[in-house]
């Protein structure tokens, strides 16, 4: 099935690209040891026995790529590699109208490197992180921050760029302004006190109708995100946890895993659609599990 394709390919990258033969065989093999594991074991990738090219889909290559490195060891810069050679291939057989779009075009693979470690149930570390004193505006605004990447469970750069935000007590809930839109986010009452705090210290530099930045300094200047993230990974490492924004996002859904939280509350927490982005938040034990479901469980094998 893909030996005509892949001589294709080969010819492309020689002749249109204009690729070195090292870089030129790099990404062949890439190509070629996917395809491989995809034939061979189809039912492992979601895919029927017979699959074709537009069958093949993100959902599957995040699992050839997250096996190479969960099960292969594979370090971040080879599995980012094999990731770019991929997207490669099938740009190429999108351009040669083999596949309607290219499944890895915005696909990033994860790197625990450039995160850092994930902390095994740091919750002892995480309440210190929140201990820090909220009396000056630069403390509250920290809290605040802390709150809506931990409690909310939201990506860092949303949270560094929102725009504004209200504290709706009653329903138990922060409702954030971000661009255009606005995204409720339940909270703790601890949470919203938080939020309400950082506020109210806010409108006492700003004034109620002020229109300036919603983060700010003590002298009523926009706090930009890259001053929020640096706050963030000071905190943190004052707090013995390594990483920023993006750890501590990682270390809520990991906690409220080892709670007993469901993946669907997580997914909703986390706002992601599909199992493949979850399995970094799960424990050593979880992931065992769902490599094992992806291969065994009756609903993934062919009647």
């Amino acid at each position: 099935m893909s030996s005509p394709v892949l001589n294709q390919y080969s010819i492309y990258l020689q002749a249109e690209k204009g690729m070195a033969e090292t870089s030129r065989a790099s990404y062949l093999k890439a190509a070629k040891d996917c395809i491989a594991l995809l034939r061979d074991h189809p039912r492992d990738y979601f895919l029927a026995n017979d699959w074709d090219w537009h069958d093949v889909d993100k959902r599957a290559l995040e699992i050839y790529l997250l096996q190479l490195r969960e099960v292969k060891g594979w370090k971040p810069a080879s599995v980012r590699h094999q990731a770019s050679a991929l997207r490669a291939f099938f740009a190429f057989l999108q351009a040669r109208g083999h596949i309607a779009r290219n499944p890895l075009r915005s696909f990033h693979p994860y790197s625990r490197e450039e995160a850092g470690p994930l902390p095994e149930g740091e919750e002892q570390a995480v309440r210190k992180l929140f201990s820090g004193a909220a009396d000056n505006l630069d403390g509250a605004r920290l809290l605040a921050v802390l709150e809506l990447i931990y409690g909310g469970g939201l990506r860092p750069s949303l949270v560094y760029g929102m725009s504004g935000l209200q504290v709706l007590k009653r329903l138990g809930l922060a409702r954030i302004t971000a661009g255009e839109s606005n995204l409720d986010v339940p909270l703790s009452q601890a949470g919203l006190e938080r939020l309400s705090n950082y506020r109210k210290m806010r409108r006492a530099v700003v004034g109620a109708g002020g229109r300036s930045a919603f983060w700010v300094d003590r002298r009523g200047r926009p706090a930009s995100p890259a001053r929020l993230a640096r706050a963030v990974a000071r905190a943190m490492e004052a707090a013995q946890l390594s990483g920023g924004g993006r750890v501590l996002r990682q270390l809520s859904a990991r906690h409220f895993r080892e709670r007993g939280g469901d993946m669907r509350s997580l997914k909703q927490l986390l706002r992601v659609k599909r199992l493949g982005n979850l399995d970094r938040y799960g424990s050593p034990d979880y992931q065992t599990i769902s490599a094992q479901f992806r291969r065994y469980h009756p609903r993934q094998i062919e009647s």
